[in-house]
């Protein structure tokens, strides 16, 4: 072969360069500079981020953190005279080649297969921290929730125990006091209970003449006249049970369902209807505790009402009470109201409370409540709407029929309780004048 000058170059055989120009063959250097030169990453495949940013610039150098020196930072070798001459062990000077014996030995990097096991592995690591952070959060949270429970709980107990001690601490103390009261009033009126028929009012003076006919009577306190359970009329006592309790013939003398109704019977009717206490609470009321509107006085009634229901019979029960409630104008007890209110007269064998029908019974049986409110001489109209309540009450009681009920009222629509009343004061007078004339017969009446 000839250069440009004209020289005579010398021949190559294959790729091995002239052992006279001390020149290393092709296929060494080739071989030399593969083991320096940093794969390429497929690019049909790409690294991942995380790995690029690991590993550093593709192609350039190698990831400092692996220890390996980059090949821009590999020392210069020195060029020494005992390698030359030796074919194929020193590169021509002239190139700036270090002899190949003295190369180090360059690692060799990481191929892209090992780079994605890598990222797996990392990713997988990754994962398994991840969930045990999960697990430790989620263990860390469920026992803060079991204490939080646990707390609760405690909370509740404590104040479930609090309470409790409470309730006891009252309780205890309630029943003493309840106990106590009922000892005290037991004692405090057992006499008066057990001598209660003597506790009713005395009848008043009376004078009568030589055939047995009342001439006068002193009604200094009040007109009474006392009568037995059979000498009342059977619709009397219908109607002052049906007013007063219902529950009067089964109760116990004391009737919570009886209160309760009522009250609902009295709210809605708007005006008092029915009472609330029952007749044993009433009679112990007017012969025994007194008549104070006091907590105190009532659950006396109370406490006394079973006793007396003990001790008595239901028809003396009732007797007394007949004998004791006062219905206005002077008049205590039935007998004197139907004198008083309808000039009935007692007759012998034949008292003036036995003449009593079913007008007269259902007037003078809602007197009890309110005698002065319902008084039918004072207020006529306000006495007749509540004489029709109780006549209401006899037929919803089935004491009486509907007809009974309207035969009742066309019968009180002829009479005028203030005439019958006139007559009566005008008869009394009377007779008081022809009693002071004849002083001394009176005085004489009177011892």
């Amino acid at each position: 072969m000839t250069s440009e000058a004209g020289d005579t170059l010398p021949a190559f055989k294959g790729d091995t360069p002239d052992p006279s120009q001390g020149l290393p063959p092709v296929e060494m250097l080739l071989e030399s500079t593969r083991l320096a030169i940093t794969p390429i990453p497929d690019p049909v495949t790409p690294l991942p981020e995380f790995v690029v940013e690991e590993i550093g610039e593709i192609g350039n150098t190698p990831n400092p953190a692996q220890g390996l020196p980059s090949l821009r930072t590999l020392p210069e070798l020195p060029f020494t005279q005992e390698d030359d001459g030796e074919i194929g062990n020193t590169p021509n000077p002239a190139q700036g080649l270090p002899s190949l014996r003295i190369l180090p030995e360059l690692p060799m990097y990481a191929s892209h297969s090992t780079l994605l096991v890598d990222a797996l592995r990392k990713q997988r690591l990754r994962k398994i921290a991840l969930r045990r952070y999960s697990r430790n959060q989620l263990r860390a949270a469920r026992t803060r929730e079991r204490w939080a429970n646990r707390r609760l709980w405690i909370s509740i107990a404590s104040t479930s125990l609090v309470l409790l001690v409470v309730f006891l601490s009252v309780g205890s103390t309630a029943g003493y006091v309840g106990y106590h009261f009922v000892h005290t009033t037991q004692v405090t009126f057992e006499h008066n209970v057990v001598t209660l028929p003597d506790l009713l009012p005395l009848d008043n003076l009376k004078m009568y003449d030589s055939k047995g006919v009342l001439i006068e009577q002193l009604t200094d306190n009040g007109i009474h006249t006392s009568v037995t359970f059979d000498q009342v009329a059977p619709i009397m006592v219908d109607a002052t049970v049906a007013t007063e309790d219902r529950n009067f013939w089964s109760n116990r003398g004391i009737d919570v369902v009886g209160i309760i109704r009522a009250l609902l019977a009295n709210l809605q009717s708007g005006r008092v209807v029915e009472g609330g206490s029952t007749i044993t609470q009433q009679l112990i009321k007017n012969l025994i505790v007194g008549n104070q509107p006091t907590v105190v006085r009532k659950l006396e009634e109370i406490v006394l009402a079973p006793q007396l229901n003990n001790d008595y019979t239901k028809k003396d029960i009732l007797t007394m009470y007949l004998n004791s409630i006062y219905y206005g104008n002077q008049a205590y007890g039935i007998d004197a109201a139907a004198s008083v209110y309808f000039g009935l007269q007692d007759k012998p064998g034949h008292s003036a409370a036995a003449q009593l029908d079913i007008a007269q019974a259902a007037m003078l049986a809602g007197l009890p409540s309110n005698p002065t409110f319902f008084d039918p001489l004072a207020h006529p109209q306000t006495a007749l709407k509540h004489f029709v309540t109780i006549l209401d009450l006899l037929v919803a009681q089935r004491y009486i029929s509907t007809a009974d009920k309207y035969d009742a009222i066309q019968r009180n629509r002829g009479r005028t309780f203030s005439r019958l009343r006139l007559l009566y004061e005008i008869e009394r007078h009377t007779l008081l004048i022809l009693c002071c004339h004849n002083f001394k017969r009176c005085s004489i009446l009177r011892s």
